[in-house]
């Protein structure tokens, strides 16, 4: 049967999925009592979330493969080379400035380099809580941004993209500053 915590993980997978089957029956069941077409209340929501898809699709690939542009041409490599010392200032290692360079454009991305942060300085290093810390304390804001714009159909405000990059630092500096 395996260890405890395997049996444990198991548990935990087969109740989760029985929940969402009661969620599911429940909204249903919501719908047949208030007269509501359910079926085809799923096929509308359904075709809405494809015309959605289907408008940011170019925005994501844009995101997508500038991500991939800086870490193939080695321009992150040296980004962080410059800023080293800047970085040090702040108490902050060097070797995070791949993942703050993606950060705000792609989670993937992110995640990507924490892992390999992780992988080459260790999971419990401080540069690996700090990053791991930003992580959880920041958004890919330009993914978000044109995300929403780009299913709204609409162009950004003035201040929004400066505002929403001040606040993703601010973030990423108060967790950065308390795992110092």
């Amino acid at each position: 049967l395996g260890t405890r915590r395997e049996r444990e993980a198991i548990a935990v997978k087969k109740s989760g999925g029985s929940g969402l089957l009661v969620v599911a029956l429940l909204i249903v069941l919501a719908g047949v009592l208030c007269r509501t077409d359910v079926y085809g209340a799923f096929l509308r929501g359904a075709q809405q979330g494809m015309e959605t898809a289907k408008s940011i699709l170019p925005a994501l690939c844009a995101a997508l493969w500038m991500t991939a542009c800086l870490r193939g041409s080695g321009a992150l490599e040296e980004l962080a080379r410059a800023a080293g010392p800047l970085l040090s200032a702040m108490g902050i290692p060097a070797e995070l400035l791949p993942f703050l360079a993606v950060r705000p454009v792609s989670g993937a991305a992110a995640l990507a380099e924490l892992s390999q942060l992780m992988a080459r300085t260790g999971a419990d290093s401080r540069a690996s809580r700090m990053a791991a810390a930003m992580m959880s304390s920041s958004e890919t804001v330009l993914y978000v941004l044109a995300l929403y714009l780009g299913a709204a159909k609409r162009r950004a405000p003035r201040w929004l993209l400066p505002c929403a990059l001040v606040s993703m630092a601010v973030g990423m500096i108060v967790s950065a500053l308390c795992i110092r």
